[in-house]
């Protein structure tokens, strides 16, 4: 079975977030990152998340050390730090989505110089 980001990301919030299969979701593929692919996700109901892909066997544990540093972090209660909602492995992706921090829901987002991958639409 073909997952394309679309249905990687439907499923993660389906599971992590309670976000109906249904709800239609904007994704905008965003730059910043060499080893990731970036994504800003807004449902219709105007929820935010930002979602981080990689492929799951060139860096198995990148996004659950980095769940783990974001946690540390957090505890320390002197910065923001958005809740991870989900770190899984889904058709060999390795989906890593939070929630957008409401001050960055309007920053200016420089579009990704690559648009979404044709292996990853389908």
């Amino acid at each position: 079975m073909s997952f394309g980001i679309s249905s990687i990301l439907t499923e993660v919030l389906a599971r992590s977030a309670g976000v109906e299969k249904t709800n239609p979701l904007q994704i905008r593929a965003v730059g910043g990152g060499s080893i990731n692919n970036a994504y800003l996700i807004t449902t219709s109901q105007q929820q935010h998340w930002f979602c981080k892909i990689n492929d799951a066997s060139r860096f198995p544990d990148l996004f659950v050390l980095e769940r783990q540093g974001l946690a540390l972090l957090g505890a320390t209660a002197t910065i923001r730090v958005p809740e991870v909602i989900a770190c899984e492995v889904i058709a060999g992706k390795h989906p890593m989505t939070h929630h957008l921090l409401p001050s960055l829901r309007t920053t200016t987002w420089v579009p990704s110089p690559n648009p979404i991958p044709d292996h990853l639409t389908g």
